[in-house]
This record gives structure tokens, sequence and C-alpha cells, in this order.
């Protein structure tokens, strides 16, 4: 099957299940149009706070990142000009995914000399231990604060436990398969070699007990930051989360965000806050709307924060052509 082909299927699919998700959330609410009239009051200050958390975990999310990349490529670059470049391919994510990498990509490169290896290898290392640190966090949450919380007719620490474990073994399992893969042709020679630069950089990252420290603690302030956010959109709704469920609902969103079957998992994360939320007794539509608020909300402050970096320039000639070519070793 040639590339034109699979590119068009790729591009099928992700269409067909944005409408199968989009089909389902429309006529949920038709079957149930009461459910639309939630309560949903949010003062102006809880929406100053919300849009100030948000913010400020931007910024320490862009950091905790810049610590990922100096790592792995030992360039050290200055936070304001990396904190613009990674909000501008956020920005460009909301629209031509996935340009927004392509953009931050040719950009680390252009002006830090940072390369596609190390910055593969940085935004892998930074997804796994991202998730990993999150995963755990609510496991132990869970298992210490609530027990006997329950979740699709399961305890939820067994169910975050699996899947941690699961994400926990993820590079190690890739570790030696590719050990085990052995090819000729000199093109799957070089992306094995790349393949396996990235998942070594990942595990031996993680063997560094100081660079980790350094990590868990900034991940920790983004967890808080985050979680203080989740609980005032959930209080607008009068929805009343105990701790080990708000960590519930953050997990999922960052599964969500580190595994995007469409882009932005538009839908998909909606139902999937709709069935969670419908678990805890709570109701689907809560779930929907308290996903699409919080969608909302993120993509309007980082258009904003786009446009006061970017302004005119952000869909000029020669910066959608930059976006549409794939940069090259």
């Amino acid at each position: 099957m040639n590339k034109p082909v699979l590119k068009y299927l790729k591009k099928l699919f992700k269409t067909v299940v944005f409408l199968l998700c989009a089909g389902y959330i429309i006529k949920y609410f038709y079957q149930n149009w009461d459910s639309l009239q939630i309560t949903f009051k949010i003062d102006k200050f809880s929406i100053f706070c919300i849009i100030l958390f948000s913010f400020t975990t931007l910024l320490t999310y862009t950091y905790r990142f810049k610590i990922i990349i100096q790592k792995c490529s030992g360039i050290n670059p200055p936070f304001w000009q990396w904190f613009n470049i990674v909000m501008l391919a956020r920005f460009y994510n909301l629209f031509f995914a996935p340009s927004g990498n392509i953009y931050r990509g040719i950009e680390f490169k252009r002006k830090f000399g940072i390369s596609y290896t190390d910055y593969i290898s940085a935004g892998i290392s930074f997804t796994w231990m991202d998730l990993t640190l999150d995963l755990i966090l609510a496991f132990i949450v869970i298992m210490f604060v609530n027990p006997g919380f329950k979740l699709i007719g399961l305890e939820a620490w067994q169910v975050v436990g699996v899947i941690t474990t699961g994400i926990i073994f993820m590079p190690f399992a890739a570790y030696f398969a590719l050990k085990a893969i052995s090819v000729k042709s000199p093109s799957l020679v070089w992306t094995k070699t790349k393949i396996s630069q990235v998942v070594s950089a990942t595990l031996n990252n993680a063997r560094d007990l100081k660079y980790l420290t350094k990590i868990i603690v900034w991940g920790l302030l983004v967890t808080i930051q985050t979680l203080i956010v989740y609980y005032l959109i959930f209080i607008s709704f009068n929805f009343k989360l105990h701790l080990p469920a708000l960590m519930l609902f953050y997990s999922l969103l960052k599964i969500s965000t580190a595994f995007i079957i469409i882009p932005g998992n538009v839908g998909i994360q909606e139902i999937a806050f709709g069935i969670l939320s419908k678990e805890m007794g709570t109701g689907m539509a809560e779930g929907i709307l308290i996903s699409t608020v919080m969608r909302v909300l993120g993509t309007s402050l980082i258009i904003i924060i786009a446009l006061i970096i970017g302004g005119k320039g952000l869909f000029s000639k020669e910066k959608l052509k930059e976006l549409s070519n794939e940069p090259q070793q």
C-alpha cells in the first residue's frame, strides 16, 4: 500500500471517529434534553482564578519540558524564547495537527541547535515521565484516601494500578523488542537506530536521581495547579468531588493528551469524561459539559497567548509553507 493511500485512509479514519463521537454526543443530548438544564454559575473572580492558575500551569509545564530538553541535548535555551515557541506550537496544533510539533522541532533546531533526535527523545521522555508520575500519584491518593472507591465495578486503585504498570513498562518493552528485531535494509537500520536512541535516552534519564527528583517536584507543582483549576470548574457545575475523583479526571485528561487518536481527541475526551462522571453517579451530561468547558477555556487561553506572541504573522504564507513540510534529519 503506497504512502498517499495510507495518508488518505488515516485521514478518513480520523474523520469517521470524530463524526461518530460528535453524532453520539448530539444524539445523547437530543434524547436527554433536560440534561442541558444543568446549573452553571461562575462569577468573575472564579474566571480570573481559572485563567490565572491555567497560565501559571503553562509556565510550570513549559519550564519542566525545558529541564528535560536540557538533559537530552545538553542545551539550556532562554526560558521566554522557549515558552513562546512551545505556546505557538500548541496554537498551530489546534488548527493544523500535527503541524505544531513540526514547527516546534524546526524552531528548536534553528534557534537553539537542538537536533530532531534530541527533540523527539525529550518529547517522549517528557510524556512518559509526566503520565507515569500523575498515575502513580493518583494510585497513592486513591489507595490511602478512599481505597473503597469503585470504577466500572472494580476497585479504582486496581484499575489505575494496572494502567500505571502498563505505562511504566512501555519503554522497557520497546527496548527489548528493538534488541530482538533484526533488520538489514539501510533505511530500516537507520530507523531502528534512531528509535533505539530515543528509547535509551528515556531510560537513561530515569536513572539520574537528581534529575528525577527535580522532574517530580515540578511535576507535583503542575498537578496541584491543574487540580485547583479542575476544582474551580467542577464547583461551577455544583459538582463537588473528593480528591481521588479529581485525580481520576486529571489522569484521564493526561491519558487523552498522551495518546491522540484525532486532533485534540475532540469528542473522545468528552465521552470519556461523561462515562467516568456517570460511573461516579453524577451523570454523563455533567462529564461531557465539564470537558467541553475545560477545552473552551484552555483553547481560548492558548489562542490569546499566541496572538500576543505572534500577532498577524501567525498565518503568513511563509509560516504555513513551513508547517506543511516535515523536517528532515
